[in-house]
Order: C-alpha cells, then sequence, then structure tokens
C-alpha cells in the first residue's frame, strides 16, 4: 500500500487492464471483468498531523518549563506532560484510522475511531473529483480532494490527501473504465 508521500502513476498499457505503480512498485494490476479489488490506499499527508499536535506540545514544553523555573511541583509538571502524551497519542491515532482507498469498483473513505465513519462511494455515481492545493500544499504536495456524486449536492472530502492532483486522476481513471463497461 502507499504510504502518504508516495506519487501514483497510472497507466493504460494493454486494453482492459488497470495498472496503478506507487513508486517503481506495483500498487494493483488488474484485469477487466476480474471482482473489486483495492487498488491503492492512502493515510493523509503527515502535515494533517502538525496543526493538531502543538497544543500537545506547547503542553508539555510548558510543564517541563515550569518546573525547571520551580514554578510548579513535579507532581503539576508530570500530569501536565501525560495530557499531552494522551492528546498526541488520540491524535496519532486519529491520523492513523483515517484513509482513502480506490478498488476497481469504488472509493472507501474512513476516520475516525469513535464513532468510526467509513463511506463507499461506486465509482460510476462519481460525478467529479475536485483537487484543491493552497501555496504550502503546492509546495509539499498536499491538498484536499472533494468527490461530488451524481445528483448530490453534498461533497465527500478526504485530507490532507497527499500527491492529489495523482489520487484526482487514478480516481477519474478508474471512474472511465467503470462507466465504459457498464455504458
Amino acid at each position: 500500500m502507499a504510504e502518504p508521500h508516495q506519487p501514483v502513476a497510472i497507466s493504460g498499457r494493454r486494453p482492459g487492464v488497470v495498472h496503478l505503480t506507487v513508486l517503481g512498485q506495483a500498487a494493483g494490476t488488474v484485469a477487466e471483468g476480474a471482482q473489486d479489488v483495492a487498488l491503492l490506499r492512502v493515510r493523509p499527508h503527515w502535515i494533517g498531523l502538525a496543526g493538531p499536535l502543538l497544543l500537545p506540545a506547547a503542553v508539555a514544553t510548558g510543564s517541563v518549563g515550569l518546573l525547571e523555573l520551580r514554578l510548579a511541583s513535579p507532581a503539576v509538571a508530570l500530569l501536565g506532560l501525560v495530557v499531552a502524551a494522551g492528546w498526541a497519542v488520540a491524535v496519532g491515532a486519529g491520523w492513523a484510522a483515517a484513509s482513502l482507498t480506490l478498488t476497481t469498483q469504488e472509493v472507501i473513505l474512513e476516520r475516525g475511531l469513535l464513532p468510526r465513519v467509513r463511506c463507499v462511494l461506486p465509482l460510476e455515481s462519481v460525478h467529479e473529483v475536485t483537487c484543491r492545493q493552497s501555496l504550502a500544499g503546492q509546495a509539499l504536495d498536499f491538498g484536499l480532494l472533494e468527490l461530488e456524486l451524481l445528483g448530490q449536492a453534498a461533497t465527500q472530502a478526504f485530507g490532507p490527501a497527499p500527491s492529489p492532483r495523482r489520487l484526482q486522476a487514478g480516481i477519474l481513471h478508474c471512474r472511465r473504465r467503470v462507466r465504459g463497461r457498464h455504458g
């Protein structure tokens, strides 16, 4: 499976075959008519951890600083460190639980621990895939992917997505193949 920062390449070398490559390694090759097979699974970009981890880092730094300045007892500083560590673990677990999986038939978005949310979007019903990137996102190769379904005003979002333009191209490539088989 792909790591969050790895680029994705899509090729159709042979008719009827979807071939995805991640940094030179085959992520999936599926013949036409095959069952639903996972081609690619990605986690959010690592930048998604940066903002949420600022508060626990500040609490941990403040706890140690107060202890060094003798403005807090060791018990209070330890409590601050335990709270910061717990917060950091919760943030990391939430990040690790989020994923986008592209199969030959569907896009599956998963997020959260409590509650766990799993959204299965059939490729044939995906109308549009929008990629939004800020200047920092363009420099660090992350962005927001929005999937709009046929006949629905609401969109499903995944982000910060790694290599969002490549993921967008992969989803659209697979969608064209699915629609070509059914339509």
